[in-house]
Parts: structure tokens; C-alpha cells; sequence
């Protein structure tokens, strides 16, 4: 896995302190920020002002749970992805986070590598992601330059004044 840049934060939302712990110590290890909550509340308030680049949260949290937090953060259309984590990964348990608008499951207890590859992974995904969105804006602002090039040419063509309201 390529190493993360430094401004990669993700935000861990987990009620037991233990697996914050754990997270924050494999994470920052390899190159990630982390930041972390242990309710749904507090990692809505976390979002708004740190504007983490992945959230990882528990399915189980007081105050909710890590589907609803997953399903809030896409209904305000907040651009991180989600990976949810539980201690019991049935099929019908991963088929509701990812129909919640998660990326990825995880089960708990969650090995380093299988974390790390998760993170890097989607961390990959959302800057192509990025890239692509700031190349269609720069396409987009091209176009806009020579359609106005284009105009102006048959203006002075035609020989009319265009009032520039």
C-alpha cells in the first residue's frame, strides 16, 4: 500500500476507547491523521469541522447507530466515504451498510493490514475521484473560453455591437 499523504485525516467513530486507541496508534503508524468520536452526535460535530477525508464507524453506537450516521452523512451529500465495522458480519448486516451508502464492512476484531488496505483504498478511490472532478471543471472552463472566442469571432464577423450585460 502506497503511504497516505499527512492531510489524510479519518475520523473513527467507535464507543469503546480501547479500539480508538488501537486505530489511532496503527494508523498514525502509517502516515494517517486520526481523529475520533464515540457517538453519532459527536462525530456529526467532528465532520462539520474537521471534514475528514474517510470516517470509520462501528454499527453499534449509543444515541444510533453506524448505519443511520452513514445514511445522515449522505443525505447531506458530506464527499467522504464510509467503512463500517461490527463484531458480527452476517450477510444481511453488510448488505444493510452498504445499502446505507457505506464502502466497505469490516469485522471486528479488525487486523492492521486489513484496515490499512481498506483506508489506502478508498483513500486511492476518492482522490481519482478528486482529480477527475477538478479536470472536468478545467474542461469546462475551456470550453467556456473558446465558446466565447467563437461568439466574439462571429460578432466581429457579422459586424454587431453586443451590449456585455
Amino acid at each position: 500500500m502506497n503511504t497516505p499523504t499527512a492531510s489524510c485525516t479519518v475520523l473513527v467513530v467507535d464507543p469503546c476507547r480501547e479500539t480508538q486507541a488501537q486505530i489511532l496508534g496503527h494508523m498514525q503508524d502509517r502516515g494517517f491523521s486520526v481523529i475520533t468520536a464515540s457517538d453519532p452526535s459527536t462525530a456529526l460535530a467532528t465532520i462539520e469541522l474537521t471534514a475528514p477525508d474517510i470516517v470509520l464507524t462501528d454499527s453499534f453506537l449509543p444515541e444510533g447507530s453506524g448505519l443511520t450516521l452513514t445514511k445522515t452523512l449522505r443525505s447531506r451529500h458530506v464527499p467522504c466515504p464510509v467503512i463500517v465495522m461490527a463484531a458480527h458480519q452476517s450477510e444481511q448486516a453488510v448488505i444493510h451498510a452498504l445499502r446505507a451508502g457505506a464502502v466497505d464492512f469490516l469485522q471486528k476484531p479488525i487486523g492492521v493490514e486489513e484496515l490499512a488496505h481498506a483506508l489506502g483504498g478508498q483513500l486511492h478511490l476518492y482522490q481519482l475521484l478528486d482529480l477527475a472532478e477538478r479536470e472536468a471543471q478545467v474542461l469546462e472552463r475551456q470550453d467556456a473560453v473558446q465558446a466565447r472566442q467563437l461568439f466574439d469571432g462571429i460578432v466581429t464577423i457579422a459586424g454587431v455591437t453586443v451590449n456585455p450585460d
